[in-house]
C-alpha cells in the first residue's frame, strides 16, 4: 500500500482488508515516499497526544505502524472538519436561497414580461415592480413581497479570474457565515429563520478548531 498525502484511515483499511488472508499468513508492505514521511512527522509533531503514543515502546516497525495509523486518523479528522464546514455553509445559504427560489417560482411570468420595460432598462439594479395573481396567497406570506430581481441575483455567481498581487489573509469561518447572513438579511423573512442562522453561528463559534488547522481550512475555502 502506497501512502498518499490525502489518504485517510478509511482508504488505508479498505485497501488492506482486500487481502482476505491477513492474520492467516498474508502480509502487506507499506510504501512511504520521503515527502509523505516529512508531512507525517510534522503532523504528528504538532499533535502532543499522538506523539506520546507513537514514540512509545516496541520495535521500530511497530512504532512506524502506529505513526501511520495516527497520521491517517488525523487526516480523517481534517477531512471531516472540511465536510462539516461546507455543510454549515450550505445550511446558512439555504436559509435565504429557499426564500429567493420560492419568490422566483411565483414571479417567473411577471419577471419575463417586466424585464423588457423601460424602467428596468434604465436602472438594472432597481427591483422590479410586478403584479402578483390574485389567486395566490400574498397578504399572509412575506415571501411574495421580496423584490424579484434581488431574489434572482442571489443565484448569480460572478466568475473572476483576476489574481491578487499578494496572498490574502484567511478570514475566520464564523465571520464568513455572519457576512453572508448580513448581506442577504433582506431575504430572511421570519424570526425562525433568523434564529436558525444565529444557532448555526453559535455552533460554528463553539466547535471551530483554533490554530494552524483553522487557518489552513480558511485558506482552502478561499
Amino acid at each position: 500500500i502506497t501512502l498518499g498525502k490525502d489518504m485517510v484511515f478509511r482508504d488505508y483499511v479498505q485497501g488492506a482488508y482486500r487481502m482476505r488472508g491477513i492474520g492467516a499468513g498474508q502480509k502487506i508492505h507499506i510504501f512511504v515516499i520521503p515527502e509523505v514521511g516529512d508531512l507525517m512527522r510534522r503532523e504528528l509533531g504538532a499533535c502532543k497526544a499522538a506523539a506520546a503514543v507513537v514514540n512509545g515502546g516496541g520495535t521500530e516497525h511497530e512504532r512506524m505502524l502506529l505513526q501511520v495509523v495516527a497520521w491517517l486518523v488525523i487526516n480523517s479528522m481534517l477531512s471531516e472538519q472540511t465536510q462539516w464546514s461546507m455543510l454549515c455553509l450550505q445550511n446558512v445559504s439555504n436559509i435565504y436561497r429557499k426564500n429567493a427560489f420560492a419568490r422566483i417560482l411565483h414571479g417567473a411570468e411577471e419577471f419575463a414580461s417586466s424585464s423588457s420595460s423601460s424602467a428596468s432598462a434604465s436602472d438594472p439594479a432597481a427591483p422590479l415592480a410586478v403584479s402578483i395573481p390574485s389567486d395566490k396567497p400574498t397578504a399572509e406570506s412575506p415571501l411574495f413581497k421580496l423584490p424579484l430581481r434581488r431574489s434572482l441575483q442571489t443565484f448569480d455567481e460572478t466568475i473572476d479570474f483576476s489574481l491578487e498581487a499578494t496572498v490574502p489573509d484567511p478570514i475566520p469561518f464564523e465571520k464568513k457565515l455572519r457576512d453572508l447572513l448580513e448581506e442577504h438579511r433582506a431575504l430572511i423573512v421570519s424570526p425562525e429563520q433568523h434564529e436558525a442562522g444565529h444557532r448555526l453561528l453559535v455552533e460554528v463559534e463553539e466547535l471551530s478548531i483554533v490554530g494552524d488547522s483553522a487557518n489552513r481550512l480558511d485558506t482552502e475555502q478561499e
